[in-house]
């Protein structure tokens, strides 16, 4: 971690990530390691394709976050996989061919757009940006806000 973000300090973001995991049950590992997410990324993509999604992204968070295991590697990924009932020998298909390196990139064509540099990112009603781990309230007045907007524009009959 310290190659890439120079100054950084691991035991702060580790602590830090600590505290507010707490709450929600969610344990962190000291991890220094910063993983090429793109095999995960592409895998989330696949398990989407198969309705495991939401039980695959849990279990590779926990990999990387809790477990520390370096989800760059595909055979960790496999093994997520795996775990939640995907078909691995397609899964590596996948990966080997590339199928879904143009949707990631289209993701990052549009996190330039909205000038997304950190994750979590919110965007809301296409304009409002909520970065990082906040607090209701803000989401809440986002949400308010946008909905405003939206409810002040006029209809093409009026």
């Amino acid at each position: 971690m310290s190659v890439l973000f120079p100054g950084a300090d691991a035991s702060k973001r580790s602590s830090y990530f600590e505290r507010l995991g707490r709450p929600y049950g969610l344990t962190f590992c000291p991890n220094e390691r910063i993983s090429n997410s793109g095999p995960a990324l592409e895998a989330e993509e696949f398990a989407r394709d198969h309705d495991k999604f939401e039980e695959f992204h849990e279990l590779i968070f926990k990999t990387y976050f809790t477990d520390c295991k370096d989800i760059g590697k595909v055979e960790i990924v496999v093994e997520v996989a795996d775990s939640v009932g995907l078909n691995t020998g397609k899964l590596k298909e996948a990966l080997t061919r590339g199928i879904y390196k143009e949707k990631l990139k289209e993701s990052r064509r549009l996190a330039q757009k909205y000038e997304i540099t950190a994750a979590p990112t919110f965007i809301i009603g296409g304009k409002h940006k909520i970065v990082g781990l906040q607090k209701r309230e803000v989401f809440e007045e986002a949400l308010k806000t946008a909905s405003n907007n939206f409810l002040d524009k006029p209809t093409p009959n009026s």
